[in-house]
């Protein structure tokens, strides 16, 4: 309809060949982001490269990795498992597992540790962060509800009363078993799971403390990256 309220076709030629122009450049922009978006992939994946071929030259072993996309470049490039990665929940794990983990992972971090609930109601609260903690949280709120998937998204974005009041139990019930999770318990768990190695990026993870875990041996950096042996 827009284009039959044009004058005369030199203005309508001018008009096709400025909205081709936006075509291209649009499509070259996008080009351009999904360019710089793997450049930035293969340069992290450079970052690590010291660490993976360690792994990839050395015994089996468990490795728990700071986030998702780490743990996908140890699964790729070494024959080592990993502690936790989110594609556990596609198969027929115990439920438990989601909760050890997520709560192993609230302790690495310092501002966590000092006041979990605190630092969980931030989480549930503070809707533009992204992190691995809030990744975790988000799912374990999601399974403990009770709600079914689809639901929880929809109740999470809505801001539900409902999901809001579970929230407070959720939180409070997590927190006894949190207070569990003394330095000891949560290297026991880690022995139990089998884990050699930590890598931890200082770059992406600052707030990490480590310094409970006697006896950690770093074997390789590079680039603020990190990797320990337990």
């Amino acid at each position: 309809m827009f284009w039959f309220l044009v004058p005369p076709w030199k203005y309508k030629n001018a008009l096709l060949y400025a909205c081709m122009g936006l075509v291209f450049i649009n499509t070259g922009l996008g080009q351009y982001g999904a360019a710089q978006i793997e450049f930035k992939s293969k340069l992290n994946e450079q970052n690590y490269k010291p660490i993976l071929d360690y792994l990839k030259n050395n015994p089996y072993g468990v490795v728990l990795a700071p986030d998702d996309d780490v743990g996908y470049l140890v699964t790729i490039y070494t024959s080592g498992d990993l502690f936790w990665h989110t594609t556990a929940l596609s198969f027929n794990m115990p439920a438990e597992r989601l909760t050890e983990a997520a709560l192993v992972y609230f302790y690495l971090n310092k501002k966590a540790r000092y006041d979990f609930v605190e630092y969980t109601n931030e989480l549930a609260q503070n809707k533009n962060d992204e992190s691995y903690y809030k990744s975790l949280h988000r799912y374990l709120e999601g399974y403990l509800s009770g709600f079914e998937y689809t639901d929880y998204r929809l109740r999470l974005a809505a801001d539900d009363a409902e999901l809001g009041q579970k929230r407070i139990k959720i939180t409070n019930e997590l927190y006894q078993e949190y207070k569990k999770m003394t330095g000891s318990g949560v290297i026991n768990i880690l022995n139990q799971r089998g884990v050699n190695y930590i890598i931890w990026d200082k770059n992406k993870n600052p707030e990490w403390d480590l310094s409970f875990i006697k006896n950690l041996k770093e074997i390789v950096s590079y680039n603020g990256i990190f990797l320990y042996q337990i």
